[in-house]
Order: structure tokens, then sequence, then C-alpha cells
């Protein structure tokens, strides 16, 4: 475009000067005539006003051409300068064009970048989604196929989803079972089962457990089993999630067992009384005996001593025989007493001389017999009229027995036969 411009302007002063030639050339045949007609005055005039018209036109003409020179110097100033202006703007706008191009090429290659990690993410999503399809089907699945109840409650304890197996365990349809819970709760089991709920709307980290009585379409009433959790604040959930069982056989058994327990306890009560009165019983005859035989060893040690009195006015040969017939008098009252005793003692103690002889199997019979008086607690006065024996003799005996039981000085002999 500018060439062209360019390229018109120049045609244009050179038609203005061939025109400046040929009206030069015009001029100099018109005084060239004027010379040959210089005789002719008619002539001559005519020439002369002809040369004045025409350097009249001559002037108008370089006029002309000056100022169109002047006009086009002018315009190819402007020209110039629109063309210095336009390259710069041109320069300019490249420059410009040229950043917008890099940048458009970053913003292409960022959003074929990110076009690829949207596709990536898409691929992604459609495999999350074909899992979370795979998944919700296998949810259903195992609802559909479960024996025990999910149930989803909102937050004004109203069931607004039930699984199927609600028909099977309860006889009701799903869309009779829908709703509030009161008019399917055993009455005695509605207070349970509103601290049940309360306890869920307040701690929601935790599960919370509850058996109670539920009504059958056809069988009454049978035992459930609830397990429920809070999730009104997950998202996706946003309800109470309950998984409920029926727990009617197990709770029929517990009830056989407790029942059989309560029927057992009071047996072993009986039983108990029994024992504690036979027991009783025994302890009294074991005093008893006890009694006897400390009053028995008395009477036979009055027999002694009047028998000892008399020996004293016999002659030797009549001593002699006393003497053997107080050694008899002592054995016999001894070992008649001591049966008696010995069948009471092992009534009421009866493991007493098992575990006796299991830690200390050495002892002989008169230090069992010494054990069994120290077992019931029996003054060493007692034990020796009972056995015939002196205070020195007694103490010798206990002495014996607590070097065969391996017991220190600062053990209680009576105490630790107490506690075998």
């Amino acid at each position: 475009m500018q060439s062209r411009i360019l390229f018109l302007l120049l045609i244009f002063v050179i038609f203005l000067f061939q025109s400046v030639v040929a009206k030069n050339t015009k001029l100099d045949s018109l005084e060239n005539c004027l010379k040959i007609y210089q005789s002719n005055d008619t002539l001559k005039e005519n020439l002369l006003r002809e040369i004045e018209q025409e350097q009249q036109n001559k002037d108008t003409m370089q006029r002309s051409i000056l100022f169109l020179l002047i006009a086009g110097i002018v315009l190819v100033s402007i020209f110039t300068v629109y063309i210095f202006g336009s390259s710069q703007i041109k320069h300019r706008t490249n420059l410009i064009l040229a950043k917008q191009k890099k940048e458009i090429e970053e913003l292409n290659e960022e959003y074929l970048a990110i076009n690829e990690e949207l596709m990536t993410t898409n691929e992604a999503l459609a495999e999350a989604k074909k899992k979370v399809e795979e998944s919700e089907e296998r949810l259903k699945l195992l609802i559909k196929n479960s024996n025990d109840i999910l149930v989803l409650v909102n937050e004004k304890g109203e069931q607004f989803f039930i699984s199927d197996a609600a028909k099977n365990l309860s006889g009701f349809s799903v869309e009779e079972l829908l709703g509030s819970v009161e008019d399917v709760i055993f009455p005695d089991d509605l207070e349970i089962v509103q601290r049940h709920w309360e306890r869920v709307l307040a701690n929601k980290d935790v599960a919370d457990c509850i058996q109670y009585r539920h009504k059958h379409k056809e069988k009454g009433y049978v035992w459930f089993e609830a397990v429920a959790q809070n999730f009104l604040d997950h998202p996706a959930i946003k309800s109470v999630v309950a998984n409920i069982r029926d727990i009617t056989e197990r709770k029929n058994v517990e009830l056989a067992l407790q029942e059989s327990e309560a029927v057992k306890a009071k047996l072993l009560t009986n039983e108990i009384d029994r024992i504690n009165r036979k027991l009783e019983t025994n302890q009294r005859s074991m005093t008893a005996a006890t009694l006897k035989l400390i009053q028995n060893s008395e009477r036979d040690a009055q027999t002694i001593d009047r028998l000892l009195e008399i020996e004293e006015y016999t002659s030797p040969e009549g001593k002699q025989k006393i003497k053997a017939l107080i050694f008899d008098n002592k054995r016999i009252s001894y070992d008649s007493n001591w049966e008696e005793f010995e069948i009471l003692f092992e009534k009421v103690h009866r493991s007493f001389y098992e575990k006796l002889n299991t830690q200390f199997p050495t002892l002989t019979a008169n230090e069992r017999k010494l054990c069994a008086f120290l077992k019931l607690n029996m003054s060493n006065k007692d034990i020796a009229k009972i056995t015939f024996q002196s205070d020195d003799a007694l103490k010798k005996a206990r002495l014996r027995l607590r070097q065969k039981l391996e017991l220190n000085r600062e053990t209680n002999l009576t105490a630790f036969l107490q506690n075998i």
C-alpha cells in the first residue's frame, strides 16, 4: 500500500515536469516565430499576446507545480511520518503480538497440561465412580441378604429407611414400620428406648447397644437387639444408623438360664442352710462331747486320786495291783473318751486330719490328738486332764510338736492349727 502511494506521487511529479517542459517548448517556439515575423506588426502583436498568455500560463503552471511540489513534499513528509509512525506502531504491535503469542503458547501449554490432568482426573473419577457403583451394589446385596435389619433414623427419631429383612423378623411390611417407633415398642420398654435415643444423640463417637421387645404382627412381641450410632453430622449419611437383630431365642435361653440359676440358687441356699444347721448341731455336739470328755477325765482323775490314797495303806503286793489298776483305768478311760470325741471332731472338721497328714506326715498319733485339742482352742489344763499328763509333760509335748511343724517362736501354735 505504501509503495503504491509513493509510485503514484512519482508519476504525478513526472507528469507535472513534462507539462512544464511542454510549456517551455511551446514558449520557445513562439519566441522563434516572433523573431521570424519581426517585420509584420500584426502577427507580431498576436505573437506577443500569445507569448504573454503562454508566459502567464507558464507562471501559473509553475506556481501550481511549486504548490503541488510543496503539497507533495508535505504529503510525502506527512506520509513518511505516518509510515514511520505506522512502522513503529507495527513494530510495537508485532512485539505485543509476539508477547501475546508467547503468552498464548504458554497458556496453550498450560491448557494442554490442565486438559491432560483433567483427562487423568476424569479417568480416576470414572474409576472411582465405577468402584462406588460396585460398592453400592455389594452393599445393596449385603443388606438384601442380611438377616439383620438396617435402619436409618432422622433427627426427629423417625425411621425413613428400613431394609427388607424387617418383614421377616417383625411380620410388618417396610411401609408399615416407617415413621415413629412408639407404636411397635413394648410399653414397658419405651422408657429404655427413649434413654437409648438420648445417649445416641449425646455421644456421636460411640455406638450404643440396647435390648427391647418389638411388636410382631403374628407372634405378639419378639426380642430385638439394636446397635445405633449418630452420623447426623456426616455429609453423606445425615442420619442415625442402627443395626437390629432378632435375639428372641437367645433371650429365651437367658431367661431359662436365669430361672434355672434362681432354682439352683434356692437349692444351694437351702443346702447351705441345711449344712449350717448340721454344722451348728455338730458344733453343739462337739462342745458337749468336749465338755463330757473333760468331765469324764475329771471323774476318772478323782477315781485315780482315791486309788492313790488307798495305795498308802496297802501291802507292797496290793500297791503293785493298785498301780496296775490305775494304769489300766487311765488307758481305758482315755481311749473310750477319745473314740467318741474323734467321731464328732471329724464330722465338724472333716479335712483337718487329711491336710495335717499331707503337710506333716511324720506326726505320731498322740501328736495328732494334741493338734485336735489345740484346733478346738482347749487350754493346757483341760488337755492335761484329758490326757492324764502333767503340766511339764504337756509343755514338752507342745515343744516337740512345734519343732515338727517347723514353727518359729513368733508363730502362735494354736492359731496356726486353726487355719489348717
